[in-house]
């Protein structure tokens, strides 16, 4: 009787292997249409990062023309256009998102049945799958805004007069690129008076 429960262990354990989704899936196209499917998120992730991109590269571009907006209307300014660029990545980030979710997987498979034989896409699947794998990109999304707390909380004394110094140099070139003196003071913008001849 001893003997057969490891058999019947074994037996058990072929069974459910073989009723296994990665059992089923036997052919490297259906094995790399299932890595694409568990990646699906990735995609839409991706499309959402972009947004976030293109919004980050025109608040990028507005800045140096904020820099010619006066003082006391600076931030009015400053909040309506970021207000605006909110709005914009709320519209497209989801848009990105649904494109990048259907046009993900049309790129990704064919790479992937290229660069991956059956037995590695297996070993992927298994991966993607585990308890472990899921546990990481739980923390993988929690990672960089923690570590990008951090590494401004700690290099913010040494960044901070670098960026201060950059941005008045930038506001100098930009000054004198548009014609308006460095430093504006009020008595120096009405012209000189001409001297009286004799």
């Amino acid at each position: 009787m001893n003997r057969a429960a490891p058999r019947l262990a074994l037996l058990t354990l072929a069974a459910a292997l073989l009723a296994s989704p990665l059992a089923q899936a036997q052919t490297k196209k259906e094995l790399a249409a299932r890595v694409v499917a568990l990646q699906q998120s990735d995609y839409e992730n991706l499309g959402r990062a972009m947004a976030g991109q293109t919004a980050q590269q025109v608040m990028a571009a507005v800045a140096p023309v904020m820099a010619q907006v006066p003082g006391d209307k600076r931030e009015a300014v400053g909040k309506d256009i970021q207000a605006e660029v909110r709005k914009f990545h709320d519209q497209v980030a989801p848009i990105l998102a649904e494109k990048a979710g259907k046009i993900g997987p049309a790129v990704a498979q064919p790479m992937i049945e290229e660069r991956f034989s059956e037995d590695e896409l297996k070993a992927v699947i298994a991966f993607l799958e585990s308890p472990a794998s899921k546990k990481y990109r739980e923390f993988g999304s929690q990672l960089p805004p923690a570590l990008t707390e951090k590494l401004v909380t700690e290099t913010r004394a040494t960044v901070d007069p670098k960026l201060k110094t950059l941005e008045q140099t930038l506001q100098s070139k930009l000054r004198a690129a548009v014609g308006a003196p460095a430093s504006a003071p009020a008595a120096s913008a009405a012209p000189a008076a001409k001297p009286a001849r004799s």
